[in-house]
């Protein structure tokens, strides 16, 4: 399986979970630019349902890198990743169906709904997360 996106938070999810410390600095060391040729920005259907199917493969890996491993993977870390993943996914699933025209009004009220209650969600994970690394540094 060739993995066309998000791959990086694969990468991430498990790095986070075997790391046994974690160091802040205020250096810059990585810069993300918009590429408009790239995957995520492409019009080409099967290039975007490649994106979407690549979304789902990393959460459902994750998921079952979480499950088939308790002493490894973090389900607090899983959580976050997973809803963060799916949000991009929903977002990717609805702008290709209203490109294709196949967006109904109860397509758009979800997402919308979807759309209003990820900031909400955002900030709970924000707390969670800043609570994980206070215990994970007790350890």
């Amino acid at each position: 399986m060739i993995i066309s996106s998000a791959e990086d938070a694969l990468q991430s999810f498990v790095l986070l979970n075997i790391a046994q410390n974690f160091v802040e600095i205020d250096e810059v060391l990585y810069f993300y630019r918009q590429n408009p040729n790239s995957i995520t920005n492409t019009k080409n259907i099967a290039e975007r349902q490649k994106n979407i199917y690549s979304h789902k493969y990393v959460i459902n890996t994750i998921k079952a890198l979480t499950k088939e491993n308790p002493n490894i993977f973090s389900k607090a870390i899983a959580s976050v990743f997973i809803n963060l993943l799916t949000h991009m996914r929903v977002r990717l699933e609805y702008n290709l169906k209203k490109d294709l025209g196949k967006v109904n009004i109860w397509r758009k009220m979800r997402f919308y709904t979807y759309k209003n209650l990820f900031p909400l969600k955002k900030k709970i994970w924000k707390k969670m997360w800043k609570c994980y690394q206070y215990f994970a540094f007790l350890r």
